[in-house]
């Protein structure tokens, strides 16, 4: 063990309210997000590259998504006054840089990976219905991070110090985000398309953070040269839908470049895969409410169904996750249901 006595934050906010600071909310958005058993299921309404309102239902294992949330921060109780204990073998997502403990923000995409697939199976879905290619996905996906809440996040987050910057698996259960939150979560999702998982990096400018993305700048476009590569800006914030190659601030020099590397199968934590592996699989009795229990079912049409019901008053009602499978065994439709009705 060791321990700093003074050390640098690479960005400075304010604390944590009912509402976070600078809290900004589109009116034709729309979040809820339900815990249903053993699964969170989310809703998120936004407006999509052609402007167009897109809702967006996905749901995440809740043992996956609060473990991931409790492996990044630093415990409170070993920072006192200005000093820090560094325990070595257990950085908790940190690194130590020049003396400035910064996120280790490779670490995290991959630690983050698995919870954003689900997300990145909607993008994929979209980009490929709508024919979207190269730059077009891009800028899909920035409208999709600019119409979340935007909030300035703490440098302390549930008993840990964070430095500001939000787990990804709490972004869809707190409402909002901010700039290298949102920015990291865009590298997750990205980093599934072969197009981009081997371009990525975060970008640290003053005050502010941003994902950068590897590619040949068109004139006026803003990026930063590293090691002989350049990094676009994709400016994931802000009220105005900025699009890629362009930013919300003059920003004159960018502090750091971190490119992002995405760890072997080999490499990746065992307990990140219940995610993915999850997509594939059908619901269980733990997967329905209290109280509710799981109907298996085939349909007319060689589909399956699995459904969660509670038995009331003599009638069978949908409460909880449905999920149902095409004839070939692949999820056709997932959904959820409240005491009958569909939400």
């Amino acid at each position: 063990m060791r321990i700093i006595t003074s050390f640098v934050f690479l960005f400075t906010l304010n604390c944590w309210a009912e509402f976070p600071e600078q809290y900004a909310k589109k009116n034709y958005v729309e979040l809820q997000k339900k815990l249903m058993g053993s699964q969170y299921f989310f809703s998120y309404q936004f407006k999509d590259e052609k402007n167009q309102i897109k809702k967006w239902q996905w749901s995440i294992p809740t043992n996956t998504n609060d473990y991931t949330s409790d492996q990044f921060g630093i415990p409170l109780e070993r920072i006192q006054g200005d000093q820090i204990k560094i325990v070595e073998h257990d950085m908790r997502y940190f690194v130590e840089d020049a003396g400035v403990l910064r996120p280790d923000y490779s670490g995290l995409l991959n630690l983050y990976r698995p919870i954003s697939y689900p997300l990145y199976q909607l993008y994929k879905k979209h980009t490929t219905e709508n024919n979207l290619r190269g730059r077009q996905k891009i800028e899909f996906l920035l409208r999709f991070l600019q119409d979340y809440p935007y909030g300035l996040i703490p440098p302390n987050f549930n008993g840990r110090f964070v430095n500001g910057l939000l787990p990804v698996s709490e972004i869809f259960k707190t409402g909002w985000a901010d700039c290298d939150s949102k920015s990291l979560l865009m590298a997750t999702i990205l980093s599934y398309d072969p197009d981009f998982q081997k371009r990525l990096a975060m970008i640290g400018v003053p005050g502010h953070a941003l994902l950068g993305i590897q590619g040949i700048p068109r004139p006026y476009e803003k990026y930063v040269s590293y090691l002989g590569r350049k990094y676009i800006y994709a400016e994931p914030v802000g009220i105005v839908r900025t699009p890629f190659g362009r930013t919300n601030s003059p920003y004159t020099s960018s502090i750091q470049v971190y490119p992002l590397s995405i760890f072997d199968y080999g490499e990746t934590p065992q307990q990140n895969q219940p995610v993915e592996a999850s997509i594939q699989v059908g619901l269980s009795e733990k997967d329905c409410p209290e109280s509710a229990f799981l109907l298996k079912y085939d349909l007319p049409d060689g589909t399956k169904k699995q459904q969660c019901v509670l038995s009331k008053a003599g009638k069978i009602i949908n409460h909880g996750p449905s999920i149902i499978f095409d004839s070939n065994g692949e999820i056709k439709e997932k959904s959820v249901f409240e005491m009958g009705t569909k939400i």
